[in-house]
C-alpha cells in the first residue's frame, strides 16, 4: 500500500519512540480525525504489518523496499520485480 501525503515517516504509524499512539501529519489540512481514521484503515488493510506500508516521503523506506541510489543521490525503489529479475540500475 502506498501511504500518499496522509503518511510521511514511521512515526505516523508508529508514533513517537514507537509508543503505537498514531502521529497525524502536521503539514495536513482538513480533519484530524480523518486523518487518524485513515492512518488506521491502512493498517487495518495491511493486517498491522508496516512492511506492507510504502511511505514515500520516508526516507527509511529505502531501507524496507528493494532500492538503489542513483547518481544524483535520489533512491529508486522497485516495488514489483517479476521471479528472476535483479534490480535495474542505470
Amino acid at each position: 500500500m502506498v501511504a500518499c501525503d496522509n503518511c510521511y515517516a514511521y512515526e505516523n504509524l508508529l508514533g513517537i519512540n514507537n509508543n503505537g499512539v498514531y502521529l497525524q501529519d502536521g503539514f495536513g489540512v482538513g480533519s484530524q480525525v480523518n486523518m487518524t481514521l485513515a492512518l488506521d484503515k491502512m493498517m487495518e488493510l495491511v493486517n498491522g504489518n508496516i512492511g506492507r506500508i510504502i511511505i514515500g516521503h520516508e526516507p527509511k523506506s529505502s531501507e524496507q523496499i528493494p532500492s538503489w541510489k542513483a547518481l544524483d543521490s535520489l533512491y529508486i525503489g522497485e516495488l514489483h520485480l517479476a521471479p528472476g529479475e535483479r534490480l535495474f540500475r542505470l
